[in-house]
């Protein structure tokens, strides 16, 4: 195999440090190098979630032609030429998991609930959250919560505790401290807000 050399390269890493990229399934490494599979014949990215190989049965590309003529082909878990070609499966899988959390809060009690859904730990989910959308997966959720609760308080037959709990707060008076920390205004005031705007 013709794959990387020893000294450090592009990437600024050794060998040894890509593969310590690889077993840390780290996104952030995703093209700047991609990881063969000699014993099965395949490449992959650094953050491909298949069963980690080996030290000694891998190989390292600069990129997937380099890869495609040492004989090897992509991985059909974690598609390295669609990433190549500008698509990254870790970014759609946190995207989607973000849209969900937004259109249904209520389902994800907490953030280990989020972290069970995404299939990552919770460090790696943490380091997705801050690298794609500059906050935390708690923050993310919390606020996710608070939006859905300035939806439902237009709907003033819902008393305020009842749409504490359907946006999945544990306590009203849990929610009255995030919805106040986040809008600057209680639950009654923003409904009542909303009354004096509507004509």
């Amino acid at each position: 195999m013709n794959g990387i050399s020893e000294s450090p390269t592009q990437t600024d890493l050794s060998r040894d440090e890509m593969y310590e990229r690889v077993v840390a399934n780290d996104a952030a490494f995703n093209g700047r190098f991609f990881l063969g599979v000699l014993t099965t014949g395949i490449y992959c990215l650094p953050s491909c979630r298949a069963r980690r190989p080996l030290r000694t049965n891998v190989d390292f590309f600069e990129n997937v032609d380099a890869a495609r003529a040492a004989g090897l082909r992509p991985c059909r878990r974690c598609h390295p030429d669609d990433f190549a070609r500008g698509y990254d499966p870790v970014i759609e899988e946190i995207e989607a998991l973000a849209d969900e959390a937004r259109m249904d809060p209520a389902s994800f009690a907490n953030v280990r609930a989020l972290v069970q859904r995404s299939g990552y730990g919770a460090t790696r989910l943490f380091e997705l959250f801050r690298l794609h959308f500059d906050t935390t997966p708690a923050a993310f959720l919390i606020e996710a919560k608070v939006d859905l609760a300035k939806r439902l308080l237009g709907n003033s037959s819902t008393t305020i505790a009842d749409v504490a709990y359907a946006c999945g707060f544990h306590t009203p008076s849990v929610f009255h401290e995030h919805f106040k920390r986040l809008t600057g205004m209680t639950a009654s005031a923003y409904r009542d807000a909303l009354k004096g705007a509507r004509p």
